[in-house]
Order: C-alpha cells, then sequence, then structure tokens
C-alpha cells in the first residue's frame, strides 16, 4: 500500500467507514491513477471529467460505480490531499429511476427449489425474502431471531447501524428446521468450531448457484 493509499485508509478509518467501503474507494482510486500512470493527486478535475465520460460511455460501468468513484475523490482530495471543497468539483452522476422487475410467485418457488439443503434454503430466503444482505447473514445470531415479534435484529448493517427487519412465517418455519438439523447456539451459521460467524465469502460456497446473491 502506497503512502497516500495508507494515509487515507487512515482517514476513512478515523471517519468511521467500514472496511467494504474502504477497500470501495481506495479501489476507485487505484483504477484512474493506473489509467494515467499518474498519481492521483497529479491528476487535474478535466482528467477526472473525461475518466468518467470513459468508465460511463466505453467501459460500459455503471452510474452507482461513477458515484462511487465520485465520493471516493471527493473523500480524498478534501480530507486526505486537504485541498479546499471549491477546488474539487465534480457533480454527481444523476442515476436513472427504473423500477425493478419483481419475479412471479413461480419463479421464486423455482429459486428455492434449487437449494436442496435446509441450511443453503436458509441463506437463499434469507437473502431474498427478508433483504439481508450477503454480510449480514453471515453475521446473524440466533438471538436475533425474534419469533414473538416475528423479526429479525441486524446489528451493524451497511453504514455501521442497526435495523429490524420482518421474519414471515414461513421463513420462520424453514429457520427452526435448520435449528433442529444444525444446532446452532451463538451465530447462526459459524465456523467448524462454533466460535466465530462464517466469512463472507464462505456463505457464497453454501450456494449451489452461487451468482444467484450476486
Amino acid at each position: 500500500m502506497s503512502k497516500l493509499s495508507k494515509k487515507m485508509n487512515d482517514d476513512m478509518l478515523l471517519h468511521g467507514f467500514s472496511f467494504n467501503t474502504r477497500k470501495s474507494y481506495i479501489t476507485s482510486i487505484r483504477r484512474m491513477a493506473k489509467y494515467y500512470n499518474r498519481s492521483p493527486d497529479q491528476i487535474s478535475n478535466d482528467e477526472i471529467q473525461q475518466y468518467l465520460l470513459h468508465l460511463l460511455k466505453n467501459k460500459k460501468r455503471s452510474y452507482s460505480t461513477c458515484n462511487c468513484l465520485v465520493s471516493a475523490l471527493k473523500f480524498f482530495y478534501e480530507k486526505t490531499v486537504g485541498h479546499s471543497r471549491t477546488f474539487f468539483c465534480i457533480p454527481i452522476v444523476k442515476q436513472p429511476q427504473k423500477l425493478p422487475e419483481v419475479p412471479t410467485r413461480q419463479e421464486i418457488q423455482q429459486l428455492f427449489s434449487v437449494a436442496h439443503d435446509v441450511k443453503h434454503r436458509v441463506i437463499l430466503m434469507l437473502a431474498y425474502g427478508a433483504g439481508l444482505r450477503i454480510s449480514e447473514i453471515a453475521n446473524l445470531k440466533v438471538s436475533d431471531i425474534d419469533s414473538e415479534q416475528m423479526c429479525l435484529k441486524i446489528e451493524q448493517g451497511k453504514g455501521q447501524k442497526d435495523r429490524y427487519t420482518l421474519l414471515s412465517p414461513c421463513l420462520l418455519t424453514e429457520l427452526r428446521q435448520y435449528w433442529k438439523t444444525y444446532r446452532p447456539k451463538i451465530w447462526l451459521f459459524s465456523l467448524a468450531d462454533g466460535t466465530e460467524p462464517i466469512l463472507q465469502n464462505t456463505s457464497m460456497l453454501f450456494l449451489p448457484y452461487p451468482t444467484i446473491l450476486i
């Protein structure tokens, strides 16, 4: 890690950024620096705008990818390099607002039917039915399941925020079957010794078709 990367990482850590955000920001800036073959603090505003156009037009990158770079650059120049806000003026790329494609009941049943093991099925149902991210699934505890209030407690999810999400009767039934089969104690999905939660990439390996959750 270069001195600038280390300083930026330390600055983000002091501002309470999560590991995934820090990694994403540093990766975005490194790619731009590699594109120009120069240190990012030596790249001009015009060059940054041209790079954004290159990502959108030539690389067909999504608006969210470009916005991630813009946010990373704003932090890098204002906090790490120390330039004033007036020095760096790159607008946030507006993202088109589109309605999501809602799968049919039959498609959802087909999705769950590919998971023959109850563990795989519960992970799929937590991701789709409860709207949990892979990192949130990996860090679920048995005590986070509230069958009386029919909800799940998510601790330190995206943005390091706690929240509750609904627990459907169907998912509760599967969770009970999973508990009877695997008998988890603290973590809902743990490593072999049961003392630590599974790694995020490990949870992907549980699935017969990992790309379903990507």
